[in-house]
């Protein structure tokens, strides 16, 4: 039987594109996407762009962890780039994961599950994302090389990183 997992973004776009990335993984390695009340784990891009958004992500966490059945909460995004111990005591089956391309493998770890071999035969840009977006993103740089006063992005994210 395949493991249901349930996705949220409480982030901006290039946390929606990381997700869909991270469905994609999921379902090519056998899992199903799920509403929250049928998952066995739930996985959260988190937000740290404003207090409100850290707020927002702490309370997201929360709710998850308390969903009845207890399922795996997976936090991975800007906060938890920047505050994986604060997240990952919120409650004992909150996990952080920072590295995004590894979100897929460690929910399956964590379940219990050796994740099955996937090959990586690149993402098709004509279908609709796993998510169910009919415009999908496509994710050209991560971080950013200005230190704003007023921004948080560049010490989350680190340094630009131009994809190819």
């Amino acid at each position: 039987m395949a493991h249901g997992i349930a996705l949220i973004n409480l982030g901006c776009r290039v946390n929606r594109v990381e997700l869909d990335l991270m469905a994609d993984s999921l379902l090519r390695m056998g899992c199903r996407i799920v509403e929250e009340d049928e998952a066995q784990a739930i996985v959260i891009t988190t937000c740290a762009v404003t207090a409100e958004a850290e707020a927002k992500t702490r309370k997201a966490v929360r709710k998850a962890a308390l969903m009845p059945g207890a399922p795996l909460v997976v936090a991975t995004g800007c906060v938890a780039s920047l505050f994986a111990d604060e997240l990952a005591s919120l409650a004992p089956n909150v996990v952080v994961e920072a590295e995004k391309d590894k979100v897929a493998d460690r929910v399956l770890e964590e379940l219990g599950f050796a994740p099955e071999s996937v090959s990586d035969d690149g993402l098709v840009i004509s279908k609709p994302t796993p998510t169910g977006r009919t415009r999908p993103g496509i994710k050209i740089q991560d971080g950013c090389d200005n230190r704003c006063t007023f921004c948080i992005v560049w010490k989350a994210r680190g340094a630009g990183k131009s994809l190819d």
